[in-house]
């Protein structure tokens, strides 16, 4: 959770209801993230660290509770789409390799 210091360049973000809302904003980030504990603490953490370094920016225009939700959900999209990535680079080579020797199997086969 990001401590009171770092937030004082922030005047619309009030710490206290930031750190009230911690334990909504956790449930929400393991929602977002199929109940998967160690994934919605990754989510979360990133939260806060978007909202220190200025990368979230809370404008006021919706609740504050509101704002972190939208925020959450977007790491949690985020970090869904790069583990989706990850898995179809992953999967590519192999479906490659499986290709490419159904091919010589088959031009083994011709030269008989």
């Amino acid at each position: 959770m990001p401590d009171e210091p770092r937030l004082q360049h922030k005047p619309l973000i009030d710490p206290h209801e930031l750190d009230q809302l911690h334990n909504q904003c956790f449930s929400w980030a393991l929602t977002c993230t199929r109940g998967c504990r160690g994934d919605a603490e990754e989510v979360l953490q990133m939260t806060y660290l978007a909202i220190v370094e200025g990368r979230a920016r809370f404008g006021g225009s919706s609740s504050l509770r509101t704002w972190l939700f939208a925020v959450i959900r977007d790491h949690a999209r985020s970090q869904w789409r790069r583990a989706r990535l990850l898995s179809q680079t992953i999967a590519r080579p192999a479906s490659f390799a499986l290709q490419e020797e159904a091919c010589i199997d088959t031009d083994a086969l011709a030269n008989y």
